[in-house]
């Protein structure tokens, strides 16, 4: 390569300056275009005042409260249900394991 050929290809090369010029100014236009668009959602497709949206959480905080109770009052229920039916079925296998003697035995020292 001569070295006419090295100066055409440095004229035709752009500059990095020249590009990141370029770049910010569309980054700037981006971001601004982005800012003026979320604001005009915002504006148009605010549901309801901030008072009143509060209360809603509110309420809905209470109802979530209240269904939290009832269902850990369930299942505290059915936890002490569980363990009543399981201990009764406990009991049962161990009168039918336990021989007859031991089971004497151990009625004999209840009565005392």
């Amino acid at each position: 390569m001569n070295d006419q050929d090295k100066l055409i290809k440095e004229e035709n090369k752009p500059t990095a300056k020249a590009d990141g010029g370029k770049i910010a100014v569309a980054v700037a236009a981006a971001l601004f275009s982005g800012v003026v668009i979320g604001l005009a959602t915002g504006v148009l497709f605010a549901p309801k005042k901030g008072q009143k949206t509060r209360k809603e959480i509110a309420d809905k905080s209470k109802e979530l409260m209240e269904r939290s109770k009832n269902s850990v009052t369930g299942t505290i229920n059915k936890t002490v249900e569980f363990t009543k039916e399981s201990k009764g079925k406990f009991d049962r296998v161990i009168d039918i394991i336990t021989p007859k003697k031991k089971k004497e035995v151990k009625e004999n020292k209840e009565v005392k």
